[in-house]
């Protein structure tokens, strides 16, 4: 009977820590692409050391993306059977403020109930030069001014 009572309640922790997780996001809109509309999650913004900050982003699929990204998960075999499904795209960046580089951390393409259809490498995480005017450029902006207000705050 112990057991019963120690699995419910890990299972319960488990349970609650996820959903506190989905329940954290505060998802903001910054920019729209040809493939659908960009947010990032504002509450996911971090200072990684006194260059670099990281922020989750999240890109809903319009139909164009959703065409796109099917192509492309055909080419690696990771093709979903049905197009329609395919809902968003999580994607971990980091950007380098002081030098405007971002690299992708980590990349995840997800279907209609948030389950992940594939991933991206590990050897993505290349860093770039962030274009002027571009929707990194965008980013950019909002993470690192985020940076600063919150060393402000701390002094």
């Amino acid at each position: 009977m112990k057991i019963r009572n120690l699995q419910g309640i890990i299972c319960f922790v488990i349970f609650f820590l996820i959903t506190n997780q989905a329940w954290a996001a505060d998802w903001k809109f910054f920019a729209s692409s040809g493939g659908g509309d960009m947010y990032y999650d504002k509450s996911s913004i971090k200072k990684v050391n006194k260059n670099n900050s990281r922020v989750w982003t999240k890109k809903t699929y319009n139909e164009k993306g959703k065409l796109e990204e099917y192509s492309l998960l055909q080419k690696t075999g990771k093709a979903p059977g049905n197009i329609y499904i395919l809902s968003h795209e999580l994607i971990l960046f980091e950007i380098d403020c002081v030098n405007e580089k971002i690299k992708t951390s980590s990349n995840s393409i997800r279907d209609k109930r948030g389950h992940v259809v594939a991933s991206t490498p590990q050897y993505y995480g290349k860093w770039n030069d962030i274009a002027r005017k571009s929707n990194d450029e965008k980013l950019k902006n909002i993470v690192c001014s985020a940076g600063k207000s919150s060393i402000t705050k701390n002094k």
